[in-house]
């Protein structure tokens, strides 16, 4: 009996035997296929790893972190790291070993590293501290990040912020922001500040577009109602330019031009730039200019006589007075078309041109033609010609008009006059 009790009590024992051999072998793999993993994961994660003694030298890294250093795995192993930190910064790499070795917590810094070939670039580091379990030594773990291109794209950031920063502050235009959901003020510049009359920017941007502007704009609308929908167009279209009647704090109006433009400084964030330029000197220039033109049309249609002005290069008319009976051939017709029914311009010693003349000196001319009035009959006149000077000093156009000397002709050469009035192949044409 004691016998057999024995034999089942070693059965028994060696299905547990086997059970727990075969647990451990399950664990066994387990460990290994995590093991696996976890070199997979390290050899081939994108930043750097590396592992460091006591003494700095370098026991592990990663694939990353040899192609960091420019160096084949094997090569960098007991390299010493600091030789890989630029010489600016090694004091700081020792501070920051120090501390890092006495901390408990994960320690970060900025540092420029260097590769074998010489080349710099920088890079993020993150350590922290673990024991050996098989030397009980310290080892110091690091991971390191190369954020060259972050620091570029961050400094041309910074750069770009800067330019436009002092483009926002020097213009001698008035800029402004405006955010919605509201859609005030956020931002002026110290031109926008001077213009409005503000104290400072903080009370500038307490305001509205609508309340820096008078209650109706010239085309009959309330400002209020009229500036959302300037504000939604260039939302919409990207920008939008149009004359706005704007009044400062104190309630001083002027006329400006407005340009908002759709910005976007964060994603899905967009804003709008308003530029405003005080107009009120052009547009009091513009009415001015105005009333000369009327002034001017209105002496050119009391003149008697034909009155010219003609492109120096085309010969055509540019304008023409009432007098010459033919306004609707300006823009169309050339002077000798129109004077004489000619083809080409005037030439020669019976018929100078005096646009010719005027080019050629740079000075004034006179000449006797023959024209025929509207009933067809010969008329004599002296043309009269002035310069017209481009800003380069050459003749651009020509100012032409014509007094009729016939009388004064008739009575000088009485038989002449009555000999080409009866002269039915008279080849000169007439206003």
């Amino acid at each position: 009996m004691d016998n057999e009790r024995l034999v089942e009590e070693l059965k028994t024992h060696q299905i547990e035997l086997q059970m727990q051999n075969e647990e451990l072998e399950r664990v066994q793999l387990e460990l290994e296929a995590t093991k696996t993993r976890y070199l997979s994961l390290f050899d081939w994660a994108p930043v750097g790893y590396f592992t460091l003694d006591e003494k700095g030298l370098i026991t592990e890294l990663n694939l990353a972190g040899a192609a960091m250093l420019g160096m084949m795995r094997d090569s960098a192993v007991q390299k010493d790291f600091s030789l890989f930190v630029t010489r600016d910064c090694r004091d700081d790499f020792y501070l920051y070993r120090r501390v890092a070795l006495r901390a408990k917590t994960r320690h970060k810094c900025d540092l420029r590293l260097l590769r074998k070939d010489g080349i710099e670039f920088d890079a993020h580091l993150i350590s922290s501290v673990a024991l050996d379990e098989q030397d009980g030594c310290r080892r110091h773990r690091l991971l390191a990040i190369d954020v060259s291109d972050r620091n570029r794209a961050t400094a041309a950031l910074t750069k770009s912020e800067e330019k436009y920063r002092t483009l926002f502050e020097s213009s001698r235009d008035a800029i402004m922001m405006l955010a919605p959901p509201t859609w005030r003020f956020t931002a002026g510049n110290p031109a926008a500040i001077r213009l409005f009359g503000a104290e400072d920017e903080r009370e500038f941007t307490s305001k509205g577009p609508w309340e820096i502007s008078p209650e109706y704009q010239p085309d009959g609308q309330r400002s209020d109602e009229k500036a959302p929908k300037m504000i939604a167009r260039a939302m919409q279209e990207g920008s939008r330019f149009f004359e706005w009647t704007h009044k400062t704090l104190n309630g001083k109006e002027f006329d400006a031009t407005v340009l908002l433009t759709r910005v976007e400084f964060e994603k899905g964030k967009p804003l709008l730039q308003a530029t405003v330029r005080d107009i009120t000197v052009q547009k009091r220039a513009e009415e001015q200019l105005q009333e000369r033109n009327e002034f001017l049309n209105n002496v050119l249609a009391a003149v008697t006589h034909p009155f010219y002005v003609i492109d120096a290069d085309s010969y055509i008319i540019k304008v023409a007075n009432p007098a010459t009976c033919q306004p609707e051939l300006v823009g169309k017709a050339t002077c000798y078309s129109v004077s004489h029914g000619r083809a080409k311009p005037c030439d020669g010693p019976d018929d100078p041109c005096p646009l010719k003349e005027v080019k050629k000196t740079k000075k004034p001319a006179v000449v006797e033609h023959i024209h025929r009035d509207q009933d067809g009959n010969q008329r004599h006149v002296e043309v009269h010609a002035y310069p017209v000077l481009d800003g380069r000093g050459r003749v651009s156009e020509v100012i032409e008009y014509a007094l009729d000397i016939t009388d004064r002709h008739k009575r000088s050469v009485p038989c002449q006059y009555e000999s080409r009035n009866q002269d039915p192949d008279e080849r000169h044409h007439g206003f």
